[in-house]
């Protein structure tokens, strides 16, 4: 099960007590900065270089 996951069960279960769901909400919030990043990449990706054809390494004609 993906951290997040478990993380969303938690704060199911800490509805009725307001401080528990903030401190649950606090610890998916870091769970999900954490879990959540995209990896730097050299090249552009396939999305970004058919939003942007400048960014090839080649010309398309």
């Amino acid at each position: 099960m993906p951290p997040s996951r478990g993380r969303a069960l938690l704060l199911a279960r800490a509805l009725d007590e307001p401080t528990r769901v903030q401190y649950e909400l606090e610890q998916l919030r870091d769970t999900l900065a954490t879990t959540a990043k995209q990896n730097k990449r050299r090249k552009p990706s396939t999305f970004e270089l058919l939003n942007d054809p400048e960014q090839l390494d080649y010309s398309l004609t």
